[in-house]
């Protein structure tokens, strides 16, 4: 496939997964921040399209653009169903931040399968974790973080690392790494250390 034409696919996939989460909250289906949580989840699939780009400037193009779309929607609250309404709460920022870097270490430096560990976790592990601590009542961790949220974010961070690893016990030290930089890391920025850190430590290893 042509990288323009795959360009295009994974921005317009993007920008169905947005749809889906505004139309949804629209018609009252699910409410603002569950709507925020599926588009968490959603978006970080747009790394499946990184292997069918060529050149690192046609990989970083969509990555980079979001970091500007997500804080001019965040200042002017262009996408509610993405957006918190605290102005302090950039967290859609530093998602699109994790994104970039994330990519760019995975062209460059050929570690696609550890950038997909990492942008699964991120997506998948905290979307789950923040979804699953709403709706499952449990003791509290501290602010905002629950015992049954850190349970998904741990079992979905295993079985994450686990499908792409040939290593149990790394990625059982993964999962651990990734719930606990969850559970300690201030709201927001959360976005940056739960991806980086972890891959961070994958790249070293």
């Amino acid at each position: 496939m042509n990288e323009w034409l795959a360009f295009f696919y994974s921005f317009l996939f993007v920008m169905s997964v947005l749809g889906i989460a505004t139309l949804s909250y629209r018609v009252q289906f699910v409410d603002a921040e569950t709507s925020r949580k599926l588009i968490h989840i959603g978006v970080a699939h747009w790394f499946f399209f990184v292997p069918l780009f060529e050149s690192l400037f046609v990989a970083m193009i969509a990555p980079v653009s979001f970091i500007g779309l997500n804080y001019l929607s965040q200042r002017f609250a262009l996408v509610k169903s993405m957006e918190r309404e605290n102005p302090a709460d950039y967290g859609t920022v530093y998602y699109a931040i994790s994104l970039s870097l994330i990519t760019y270490v995975s062209v460059v430096f050929d570690l696609y399968i550890e950038g997909l560990i990492a942008m699964m976790i991120l997506g998948w592990g905290d979307g789950l974790a923040a979804l699953v601590g709403r709706f499952v009542k449990s003791p509290s961790l501290r602010e905002g973080k629950s015992v049954s949220g850190s349970l998904a974010m741990v079992t979905v961070s295993f079985l994450v690392s686990s499908l792409l690893l040939q290593s149990i016990l790394l990625s059982i030290g993964i999962a651990i790494l990734a719930t606990a930089l969850e559970v300690l890391t201030p709201k927001g920025f959360d976005n940056l250390t739960v991806p980086l850190i972890p891959l961070l430590l994958l790249w070293v290893l």
